[in-house]
């Protein structure tokens, strides 16, 4: 027949009340440990320097939201510069000048310092004091440091980290000499000084290590695709100063960006300065020279014919000043378009005094594929299908705006020679004239000219002055500097983990034990392995004695051998004499104890009781009842004593102890002579029960030879000590009929209030008669063996 039993080293099915019962057993462990986790978390939180996030937007204007500027496209002002490359501004928030300028503004080279007992935290801000180092010293106190304190709101004291030097009685105000450098402190606020009682640690740190520290710190990246925001967020242990030197970066440079749209306006003032020193110097020359000739050569002025010329030259030339203006734009559009190659790096310029609307269209369309590759480049790579779509058309934008130039030069072209045939006439005109009068219209031309150009240069220094001085910053704060709660630690996921930690680490090291130990731990593990039949449990002895029935006759062990011995009876039936064998695999199971124990309940019944020490290799039974080893066993089956020499009364009626005798070279040999059915016969006939101590089954063959007398054999499994392989070969061995009507005493039971294994419980409550009380909820000694014997009847029909 198949055995259906799990007879593998570990249940392979998952007993979730095992586990729930043997880590409730150690719960004490478990909770200790989460305690020590959970204070571990707290310290950690508590002691470990908090990371603020702190963080800001600013808008950066693009080309459709800037500002159109004065532009002068006779001395190639800003209408034809390029705009913003938005990729460096990343780059240039970054940048080592721009950081270490809005440090230097926040004075954050010096940090005042508290110390605790555990760790040392930043104040900031500080408190109400200015540091000044003497310039003229040569050595900066970089990297040094000093403690301060504030005596009252006149005077402080001052010593060094090392404590080799001190100063006392230093006033607010005063030069000192500390450590080889000349400090002098100042009280910003006298009645607030005093509020600082504790001592402060004061650092020093040089500008360019400050600046650093930033750079490497702070993250600058676009908010979103296609956007023109850009997010900053530092990450430190003091927020508020991170914020203040965020909001500081920001304004630093909207100072920059300022100071640079700013710059052209000043190089174009300052060059029509120039230009109007010449030309006023011309104007003045000219008025006179023409205020000389007029009053040379005319006294009444000149012809109405003169006069005519005059102002008919004066509109052409403007007329030609015009198409010159027109031509230079044609040809500073093709330069750019032919010398820009990369349009992710320029920035297309605006189309301004252009009346052709197709030009106009074309230009609006190059600028607006320019933004767009920008913002896609932002968020792609340069190997994008949709940027080379862009590309294409970009170039097929240039063609068309080549084309159209090209076209209009053309008519440039004819409207210029057509101006040049009508100034030509009008020269040849003036050639009709006396020689006074043509000399009088030619200064005055010269004049006007002079005149024309110095109005305009007038007008478009005004332009400029208005443009630097209502230029505003492309960069415009967003959202103000803020940060939230720390990021590190991170309490709660601390708290989490050190709970998990403290509460898996003990159940994994028991369920680890528990899965590498391959002792019997619970009732439900013999069962697990063996079909041989449960006789009983006996507890934990927690006496040195080991006769416990006489000693402690009202003890639990005490009503668990009366309880074996019922389900014994059950066993050997009511026969003359009963013979009962007991064994285990190994050593130190606790047979002998059980052997004892169950030979005095059996004679405290008033039956004649004998108690055979079969262990002839480790005897043991002498010593437990004081008697002689001298004569025994081994004396009886190997020379030719009589019974009556060797049986030897004890302490304890109708109980009679056969001791092993002397430790023979060959116990098993003796076993197998013909005095031992002799002697068993002879014993059957003189005693009403027979308890044979026998050597462990697993170890030597004397339990076997034995249990061929015997009319019913125990097998001792002792709790936490018997190894389960030892419980599976005696289910073999009883499998295989080698050990016929064979039973298991559970041994050593250790009692608690969850009791051994789970679903079982061991537990006693004591009326008169060493019975259970049923008040309690316990079974009352006769029912509790009732029902054991209905379920041992169960397996022996089985």
């Amino acid at each position: 027949m198949q055995d259906s039993r799990n007879i593998g080293p570990q249940d392979s099915n998952l007993d979730i009340r095992r586990i729930f019962f043997l880590i409730l057993k150690y719960w004490y462990w478990v909770v200790l440990s989460a305690i020590l986790a959970l204070f571990t978390a707290y310290t950690i939180n508590r002691y470990t320097v908090k990371i603020y996030p702190v963080s800001m937007t600013i808008l950066i204007k693009d080309q459709n939201e800037q500002d159109n500027s004065i532009s002068d496209l006779i001395y190639n002002s800003r209408g034809f510069m390029p705009g913003k490359n938005y990729y460096n501004e990343e780059i240039l928030l970054r940048s080592y000048p721009l950081i270490r300028k809005a440090v230097e503004k926040l004075d954050f080279n010096v940090s005042y310092y508290q110390e605790g007992d555990i760790k040392t935290s930043e104040l900031y801000p500080g408190p109400p004091l200015k540091i000044s180092v003497d310039s003229i010293h040569s050595q900066l106190p970089h990297g040094r440091s000093f403690y301060l304190n504030v005596v009252d709101s006149q005077s402080f004291e001052v010593r060094a980290s090392d404590n080799k030097s001190e100063n006392k009685g230093v006033k607010f105000g005063e030069w000192f000499d500390f450590q080889g450098i000349r400090y002098k402190i100042d009280a910003l606020n006298e009645a607030k000084i005093t509020s600082f009682q504790d001592e402060l640690l004061v650092v020093f740190r040089s500008y360019s290590a400050v600046a650093g520290s930033y750079t490497g710190r702070i993250n600058v990246n676009w908010l979103q695709e296609g956007a023109s925001i850009l997010s900053l967020t530092l990450n430190g242990p003091t927020p508020a100063k991170d914020a203040d030197f965020l909001r500081r970066l920001a304004e630093t440079y909207q100072e920059r960006d300022l100071l640079t749209k700013n710059e052209q306006a000043t190089r174009t003032v300052s060059f029509i300065d120039d230009q109007l020193a010449i030309i006023s110097d011309s104007l003045v020359l000219l008025e006179l020279e023409i205020q000389k000739f007029k009053e040379n050569n005319f006294s009444s002025g000149i012809s109405n014919e003169a006069s005519r010329y005059q102002d008919n030259l004066d509109d052409l030339l403007g007329k030609q000043s015009e198409l010159i203006l027109e031509e230079n734009y044609f040809n500073y559009l093709t330069n750019y378009l032919d010398g820009q190659e990369d349009l992710r790096e320029i920035t297309i310029p605006a189309a301004v005094g252009i009346s052709n609307n197709l030009l106009n269209d074309l230009v609006k369309q190059l600028i607006d594929l320019q933004i767009e590759n920008k913002q896609l480049l932002r968020t792609t790579k340069t190997d994008n299908p949709y940027l080379k779509e862009i590309q294409n058309r970009t170039d097929e934008i240039k063609s068309g705006i080549k084309e159209v130039i090209n076209s209009l030069r053309q008519s440039l072209s004819i409207a210029q020679a057509e101006l040049t045939r009508q100034i030509n006439n009008a020269k040849f005109g003036l050639s009709a004239l006396p020689k006074a009068e043509r000399e009088y219209v030619n200064l005055n031309r010269l004049y006007k000219l002079s005149e024309s150009l110095f109005l305009i240069l007038m007008e478009k220094k005004a332009e400029a002055s208005i443009t630097r001085a209502s230029n505003t910053s492309d960069v415009v704060i967003v959202n103000p500097p803020a940060f939230g709660g720390p990021i590190t630690p991170k309490t709660s996921k601390n708290y989490i983990m050190a709970l998990l930690i403290g509460l898996g680490l003990p159940i994994g090291l028991i369920l680890l034990f528990d899965y590498f130990n391959d002792k019997v731990k619970f009732k439900e593990d013999v069962e697990r392995y063996t079909d041989i039949p449960f006789l009983g449990v006996i507890g934990h002895n927690k006496d040195k004695a080991n006769l416990v029935v006489h000693q402690s006759p009202r003890s639990a062990i005490t009503e668990s051998f009366r309880s074996v011995r019922s389900n014994i009876n059950f066993f050997v039936g009511n026969g003359s004499s009963k013979t009962v064998l007991i064994t285990s695999s190994i050593a130190g199971e606790g047979k002998t104890f059980c052997a004892d124990n169950l030979a005095l309940i059996f004679a405290s019944t008033g039956k004649k009781t004998i108690l055979i020490g079969a262990d002839m290799r480790r005897p043991k039974l002498f010593r437990d009842f004081d008697i002689s080893n001298e004569l025994g066993l081994s004396n009886y089956l190997s020379s030719d004593i009589g019974v009556d020499e060797i049986v030897q009364t004890s302490p304890f009626e109708n109980l009679h102890i056969l001791n092993s005798g002397t430790i023979p070279p060959n116990p098993s040999e003796l076993l197998l002579r013909d005095r031992l059915p002799e002697l068993m016969a002879e014993l059957k006939k003189a005693y009403d029960f027979i308890v044979i101590d026998s050597p462990p089954v697993g170890l030597v063959t004397d339990a076997m030879i034995l249990a061929k007398y015997a009319d019913h054999s125990i097998y001792i499994v002792r709790q936490g000590y018997t190894p389960v392989g030892t419980v599976k070969n005696a289910d073999e061995m009883y499998r295989a009929g080698k050990m016929s009507n064979l039973s298991i005493i559970f041994n050593d039971v250790t009692v608690n209030k969850y009791g051994y294994g789970y679903g079982y419980s061991y537990k006693y409550g004591y009326t008169y008669g060493y019975g259970y009380s049923n008040g309690s909820g316990y079974y009352t000694n006769q029912s509790r063996t009732n029902s054991f014997l209905q379920k041992l009847r169960f397996k022996k029909r089985s």
